[in-house]
């Protein structure tokens, strides 16, 4: 994806997130559009901002693990893995 489109695609987020404050999707897919454009800080403020609006939702917690991670930061990505596999094992149940 050329970074073009990711600034349009990151803009389009941040207004449906300003329209819908509680948009799931629209958090997840901005920190995405940060991580492919090497923005990880910006992409840790969305997920945790995410994970604060859905605590129990397992993929936001991996991508957020994910973040911190390629971030250097590996208790807190660390913790999060293990979130987001105890919420996919509850899940099962």
């Amino acid at each position: 994806m050329s970074q073009c489109l990711i600034d349009r695609v990151i803009k389009q987020y941040r207004t449906a997130i300003r329209l819908y404050p509680d948009y799931l999707e629209a958090y997840n897919n901005i920190g995405s559009a940060y991580i492919s454009k090497d923005l990880i800080g910006r992409a840790i403020e969305q997920y945790i901002r995410a994970v604060s609006l859905y605590p129990n939702n397992s993929t936001i917690h991996e991508n957020l693990g994910s973040a911190y991670r390629r971030k250097g930061m590996l208790d807190k990505a660390e913790r999060h893995f293990e979130t987001s596999k105890r919420l996919r094992k509850n899940l099962k149940e």
